[in-house]
């Protein structure tokens, strides 16, 4: 951990600026401003409707540096690139706007980075009112995606291992794995569901390991408004068949997306039989299927052009 210097903290975050404040001085509160075994830069990205300006009448009381920029744009994937085309630091860890950090969580992320092969470390996500039930760490499951298009955030394992991906709202990078892998994929639009995920294969592809610290914990406090909520379950079902399915044809084999659209469409139209929002809703959903064949399209032949070029 001698060799790292700073440390560069991303926030992206969307008209919740009084969460934001309170994360910052749950941030000011840490350990690390004690030890000072390295620097930390706060680096916020505001995709609110109205710039936030209260970060900068604050920013002399805080033992960190700032840095805020806002932009118009409503996407996490760009807000995420925004940030680290502003980072300065060694390591680039990720959170939430509406999160409650632990007391040793930045070291915790840190010092996973000692083992040379571990290109990202995955962290504990706890919320109080979401916890998924887990009888075993599973490493082939921990934060991965099967065939059928099921996810698994274990947000409450406890033993550290290596595992598939890392959740959205608690992970960290090497400086030079963004220099390798790159941005990350702004195509998963509305909730962005994946496209941490996606970035997470890409990773592994690359030959680097994902090490999941139960150390490195922080308490999600799922704040209902802004962030990458969207206004219905119907459209919450769009982005998911349209995201899951740009997802499989860029990362798994082709066979199983039938199994995995078939298997989200069942879920949906459960939903429907259970009033949750109606039929015709329900058929315009199904739309994110096509809509992300064509978004993967897009993507394909973009990737096609610029190995030609």
């Amino acid at each position: 951990m001698s060799d790292i210097k700073l440390v560069s903290l991303i926030i992206p975050t969307l008209n919740r600026g009084e969460v934001l404040l309170n994360l910052l001085d749950n941030i000011n509160g840490l350990n690390s401003s004690k030890n000072n075994r390295f620097g930390l830069e706060v680096i916020i990205v505001d995709q609110s409707d109205i710039k936030f300006t209260d970060v900068y009448q604050l920013n002399s009381n805080y033992w960190f540096s700032i840095k805020y920029v806002h932009i118009v744009k409503k996407s996490l994937p760009n807000a995420r690139n925004i940030a680290l085309s502003n980072a300065k630091g060694d390591i680039y860890i990720f959170i939430d706007d509406d999160v409650i950090l632990h007391e040793h969580f930045l070291e915790e992320h840190v010092c996973q980075f000692e083992n040379a092969k571990v290109g990202a470390v995955a962290g504990k996500v706890i919320e109080d009112d979401f916890i998924k039930s887990v009888n075993t760490d599973t490493p082939s499951t921990m934060y991965g995606i099967n065939n059928f298009g099921k996810y698994y955030p274990l947000r409450g394992g406890n033993t550290k291992n290596f595992v598939y991906g890392f959740p959205g709202g608690n992970f960290s990078i090497r400086k030079a794995i963004y220099e390798e892998v790159g941005s990350f994929d702004f195509r998963y639009a509305g909730t962005s569901q994946l496209e941490e995920t996606d970035y997470a294969y890409r990773l592994r592809k690359h030959g680097y390991v994902i090490m999941f610290n139960p150390g490195a914990v922080l308490t999600h406090l799922r704040v209902p408004a802004g962030g990458c909520r969207v206004s219905s379950l119907y459209e919450k079902r769009f982005w998911r068949f349209h995201n899951s399915t740009l997802f499989f044809l860029k990362h798994k084999n082709a066979i199983y997306f039938p199994l995995m659209a078939l298997s989200l469409s069942a879920g949906g139209f459960y939903e429907v039989l259970k009033k949750k929002y109606s039929f015709s809703n329900y058929l315009w959903s199904l739309k994110g299927f096509t809509k992300g064949f064509k978004t993967f399209k897009e993507y394909y032949l973009t990737n096609k052009k610029s190995e030609s070029n």
